[in-house]
């Protein structure tokens, strides 16, 4: 275990102040274009992905932001979560074990062992089975998520391999992690798929538990999956008998999502967020292009227009459901391209942080406020840690915010430490609202979101 404390001078808390921004090229051009147009917005604070001239504008306009502390742990982890119980303790998921922390993640001590032995499926070689995510009831019963993946043998190539499926398993543990029960699947089989995402378990307005999980349908001809219809669906699982069965939502919460995350605010709203991602699909504007492939093509960009391959998007998007996840609000983007994986806390005056990794500037993380219950979001973007990646979350008693990830040259557990600003120092930089995601591509106008503020 190794433990470093920072001295943290009071001038920097008080923040530094950013430099003026940089400008940007034009996010479209003659005969191409990109997400950028619809979201100028978020093309103004985060800058264009992938370019020096973008780096230049995040490294002068994003605020550093300074850890009161962090801690490594030697457990090794894939992309951890991490989840506070009913009495305050965490919990958080490596490799193969899930660990516990009663000290607000100073210390961790390993809770248990998920049974993660492969399934077979008939027909179909195990490729891989994965501790994807945890969480505890009410009752103080550990639940982990696993995941398990095959196809016929061939390399990984995802949904555009017919062979691919994933199975999504829950088990529990009455005992603190000593004894498992058996896994439970989740998702209807054989077409029905779902799980290689790693998400934490949350609750829901009613009590019950919840997890939420993309699913993608292969066709079971053997035919591979039509371009329209080659993404994956957000739906939530939830459990009324503390983990022992599950249903799912008959609708999905959105399309295009993955790695989501929920938290129930002060006033009962259920708040999400989502990995909002997409490839080009054939209904989208015939000169929409994708950021990933521009990067290694020229304008006008034919290879990067192309449908069914690359990413149009990859950002963080925010949604919210105000009748208990009955019914949800379309996703609206509020990060760059691959700020991403984002997680939610709320503080004790009602503030909600989002944190969330970027990997547009090497690996790190990052985060935004906002005081509305997520109707507006600061246009300071903080840079709270450079290394490592993810950025799972919860918040403590005293509001010291505890940010898990993966050490980027072990691959270990890392908890980072913080507080997050005051609302006075957010202010001086003003407040927007994003936009919804689709459609993709289509210019919109500024007077939709002209002069945001919180109440």
């Amino acid at each position: 275990m190794r433990t470093i404390l920072l001295t943290i001078a009071i001038g920097f808390l008080a923040e530094a102040t950013p430099h003026r921004a940089v400008a940007q090229p034009a996010p479209a051009g003659d005969g191409w274009t990109t997400w950028a147009v619809t979201h100028p917005e978020v093309f103004e604070i985060f800058g264009q992905p992938f370019t020096a001239v973008g780096r230049e504008h995040r490294k002068a306009t994003f605020v550093p932001w300074p850890l009161t502390g962090f801690d490594t742990h030697p457990v090794g982890v894939v992309q951890p979560v991490v989840f506070k119980g009913p009495n305050g303790e965490l919990v958080a998921n490596g490799i193969d074990r899930i660990v516990r922390s009663v000290d607000g993640g100073h210390t961790w001590q390993v809770a248990g062992m998920p049974p993660l032995v492969p399934i077979q499926r008939e027909g179909l070689k195990h490729l891989v089975t994965r501790l994807e995510g945890c969480g505890m009831t009410a009752d103080g019963t550990l639940l982990a998520q696993i995941s398990a993946q095959y196809n016929d043998g061939r390399p990984y190539e995802g949904l555009i391999d017919s062979t691919y499926h994933v199975d999504l398993f829950v088990s529990r543990s009455t005992d603190g992690g000593r004894s498992w029960e058996p896994r439970v699947r989740l998702n209807a089989a054989p077409h029905e798929n779902s799980g290689g995402h790693s998400t934490r378990f949350f609750a829901l307005p009613d009590g019950r538990i919840g997890l939420s999980m993309t699913a993608f349908y292969q066709p079971g001809t053997g035919e591979p999956m039509p371009v329209e219809e080659m993404y994956e669906r957000t739906f939530i699982w939830s459990s009324s008998d503390d983990g022992r069965t599950w249903q799912r939502s008959a609708r999905p919460i959105c399309l295009y999502g993955a790695e989501p995350d929920f938290l129930i605010l002060q006033s009962g709203r259920l708040l999400a967020t989502i990995r909002w991602q997409r490839h080009k699909l054939p209904h989208d504007m015939p000169d929409l292009a994708t950021p990933h492939a521009m990067r290694h093509d020229k304008p006008p960009y034919t290879k990067s227009k192309a449908v069914g391959k690359y990413f149009v998007g990859r950002f963080t998007a925010v949604l919210h459901s105000d009748d208990g996840g009955a019914t949800w609000t379309e996703p609206r983007i509020v990060t760059g391209m691959d700020e991403q994986t984002g997680c939610l806390v709320q503080l004790s005056d009602g503030a909600v942080v989002l944190v969330f990794g970027h990997k547009t500037d090497g690996l790190g993380q990052r985060f935004m406020l906002s005081y509305d219950q997520g109707a507006t979001w600061s246009r300071r973007i903080y840079q709270l840690h450079w290394g490592g990646q993810y950025a799972s979350s919860v918040v403590l008693a005293d509001d010291t915010i505890v940010t898990v990830i993966r050490h980027a040259e072990t691959r270990q557990l890392q908890a980072l430490r913080w507080r997050a600003p005051l609302r006075k120092q957010v202010q001086e930089a003003g407040f927007w609202t994003p936009r919804v995601a689709e459609p993709m591509g289509v210019p919109a106008t500024r007077a939709d979101t002209a002069g945001a503020s919180p109440p």
